[in-house]
């Protein structure tokens, strides 16, 4: 909980990890000026230290005071642990 010139906001954040493969991950704002975000995240490792996917949404609505830019989208990733794949990658 903080302010911002005259407006309070209220910033939260949840981690859920089912196991060793998924988590969740969700981040609120809220403020007084009716400006709110919500971004959610997906993690999901792969077997034996291969890398993960995950996925996210952010999405937003702009109030009338805060520095903010109104979003809404989905990105998606990949990483990759090459070493796996081809051990003399990496040191």
């Amino acid at each position: 909980l903080h302010g911002f010139d005259t407006n309070g906001v209220n910033e939260t954040e949840a981690n859920v990890i089912f196991n060793d493969a998924f988590s969740f991950n969700q981040q609120g704002l809220l403020a007084t000026d009716g400006s709110w975000q919500s971004t959610s995240t997906f993690n999901m490792s792969l077997p034996d230290g291969y890398g993960n996917l995950w996925g996210s949404r952010q999405y937003s609505s702009i109030g009338n005071a805060l520095p903010m830019q109104q979003n809404d989208y989905v990105t998606i990733g990949a990483n990759a642990n090459l070493r796996k794949i081809a051990p003399f990658l990496g040191t």
